[in-house]
């Protein structure tokens, strides 16, 4: 998980972020992320890296260059975890698109009950 975990975080470092979506927001969250999974049970792994990439197509929302910085950002995340052999990025990419609205699960085509299993 560390070797991956620490990919995820040399790219975020190397790409630009939007001000308020900074890598201190993106640690921030991921902290109270692994806090939660701990207390409630989840896949730590898979909630870290959902936490990490979540708002990884967020500047281009806020300059408008794409309507919904959550499935973009899903897409992403999932491309980028399969770069790293990630056998779980389909999971981590559910978990993406779900955060902004649980309206996205259908729009971004997983089922629901299948990815909460794994997830938690």
């Amino acid at each position: 998980m560390v070797n991956i975990e620490n990919k995820i975080i040399d790219y975020l470092n190397s790409i630009e972020l939007d001000i308020t979506h900074d890598i201190g927001h993106i640690m921030r969250v991921t902290f109270n992320a692994r806090k939660i999974a701990e207390k409630e049970g989840g896949n730590i792994e898979i909630i870290t890296y959902s936490a990490l990439l979540h708002d990884i197509a967020k500047k281009d929302e806020v300059e408008g260059k794409i309507k919904d910085h959550a499935i973009e950002g899903a897409h992403r995340a999932e491309e980028l975890l399969n770069k790293y052999n990630y056998k779980n990025s389909s999971d981590v990419a559910f978990c993406i698109a779900s955060h902004k609205s649980k309206n996205n699960r259908k729009r971004y085509g997983i089922g629901e009950s299948e990815n909460y299993r794994r997830v938690l």
